[in-house]
């Protein structure tokens, strides 16, 4: 009955483990949710203020289907100046959040057979939406020795004659680790070099940890503008998940065919949400720097108790909200693999986590600390009392 295309695209685990964990709080059991992909913080006043005042100016009729001109405009501008290189209001689209960004450009670019390259572990939307694009994963693993990011060596295991693409994530959903500027540089050149078109999602770029720095394809080769897409969005730094609204940069040519495409899906994103998100723009660096600040604090935190327990491995935050733990050894413990894990400790512990499995990469927990400290403490106490229980490591 279904599409062929459906078949090969199963639901998101992420969001699997949160409804889990939702169920067992409608039936009154207490759960400390460590799935969330979203910030905890509230949308600042301001930006909420600026959705009203476009409400009540008109602005709830249909835009242009690329976005209002004047966010276009200030997010070019916005670009201009961070990049060093010039960005033009056509070279901009504004999505439905950075999910549709990503979907725009493989809709727009993916023949039936494309091979997309996507190094693990990675986010789980980004290979089911090749896959509704017709086109292929493949999925290129990393290793801790690199940061969980790919090498030109690992590219070149994988590349084939139907490349299309690579994907790129700094700060990386789900590691929280950020990419170093030479090993950015020499994936650039090498996939200018080969006419692999770079994806470039760089959603939590405003929440990468001092003395860490969240670096820029067109930062560091600039002549690679024509190969490049980024895609950015407002939920993380300015804590609009529920807006909607997120942005891509690239070839004016680029930015026509996603325009097309998403003139034929959603149209456009919610008017009012458009000025909101100019807003947005104009707020001072300093709440940022408070709202990272506080992630920075509570990722150290985590990760410090987690390293106490000698069968975790727990990679130390360099950005976003998560902290990645190599959980092998109690998986080797209790004879189970990491979505079995995510199972007992939700049912046992009433923890929710997301295995890697989800990420493509099993063997592996990862926790968000985008919840409050007296979460967390609870979270992490039940955690070591599981394992306590159990014997572990």
């Amino acid at each position: 009955m279904l599409a062929q295309r459906l078949q090969r695209v199963q639901p998101a685990r992420t969001m699997e483990m949160n409804e889990r964990a939702q169920t067992l709080q409608r039936q009154g059991i207490p759960v400390w949710n460590l799935t969330a992909g979203e910030p905890d913080f509230a949308t600042p006043a301001s930006i909420q203020e600026a959705a009203l005042q476009a409400m009540r100016a008109g602005h709830t009729r249909y835009t242009a289907p690329a976005g209002i001109p004047e966010l276009r405009t200030a997010l070019a501008q916005r670009e201009t100046a961070r990049l060093g290189v010039e960005i033009r209001p056509n070279q901009v689209i504004v999505t439905s959040g950075g999910k549709q960004a990503l979907y725009n450009f493989f809709m727009a670019f993916l023949n039936p057979g494309d091979e997309v390259l996507i190094p693990t572990p990675c986010w789980v939307s980004f290979y089911e939406q090749v896959r509704l694009a017709d086109g292929v994963p493949v999925f290129v693993p990393t290793s801790p020795a690199h940061d969980f990011f790919p090498t030109v060596d690992d590219l070149n295991r994988y590349r084939t004659a139907r490349t299309r693409a690579l994907i790129l994530n700094t700060p990386n959903n789900p590691t929280g680790q950020v990419i170093q500027p030479e090993a950015l540089r020499d994936i650039v050149t090498w996939s200018v070099e080969r006419e692999v078109f770079i994806v470039f999602d760089e959603c939590y770029a405003d929440l990468t940890f001092p003395p860490h720095r969240h670096w820029h394809p067109l930062q560091l080769v600039p002549e690679a503008q024509p190969w490049v897409l980024s895609v950015n969005t407002f939920s993380k730094t300015f804590c609009m998940t529920g807006w909607r609204v997120g942005w891509a940069v690239g070839p004016e040519a680029w930015i026509a065919a996603m325009t097309t495409v998403q003139s034929h899906s959603t149209s456009h994103p919610t008017s009012f949400c458009q000025w909101a998100a100019r807003a947005a723009l104009q707020l001072p660096p300093d709440s940022i720097q408070s709202m990272r600040a506080t992630y920075e604090r509570r990722g150290r935190w985590v990760y410090d108790r987690l390293a106490r327990r000698p069968g975790l491995r727990p990679y130390m935050p360099q950005g976003a909200f998560y902290v990645w733990v190599d959980v092998q050894e109690w998986l080797r413990a209790l004879e189970t693999d990491d979505f079995g894990l995510a199972l007992r400790l939700l049912e046992e512990a009433h923890v929710a986590t997301v295995p890697g499995e989800a990420f493509q990469m099993p063997g592996y927990l990862r926790l968000s600390f985008a919840t409050s400290e007296s979460v967390l403490e609870n979270a992490l106490a039940a955690l070591m009392d599981f394992a306590d229980r159990h014997g572990l490591p």
